[in-house]
């Protein structure tokens, strides 16, 4: 997961960033909004892993906002 660019790209642009590819544990989507990404593409993870990504993720989705304001 390329944090960096993810986080030049959106704190220069203003653009909504949709960031996705290797998003795999709850510390990868955690940093992508805390990173500047409005949207989460969740693929692999979501088909191989429902039960993280509906049990975990979907609270977590919830929390983003107060991830990017901190």
């Amino acid at each position: 997961m390329n944090w960096k660019v993810l986080e030049a790209v959106a704190g220069k642009t203003g653009m909504i960033v949709d960031f996705g590819g290797g998003i795999k544990r709850d510390e990868d989507i955690r940093v992508v909004f805390e990173a500047g990404a409005k949207l989460a593409t969740i693929g692999s993870v979501a088909v191989k892993q429902p039960e993280l990504f509906l049990d975990g993720w979907s609270s977590t989705a919830l929390k983003r906002s107060s991830w990017a304001r901190t």
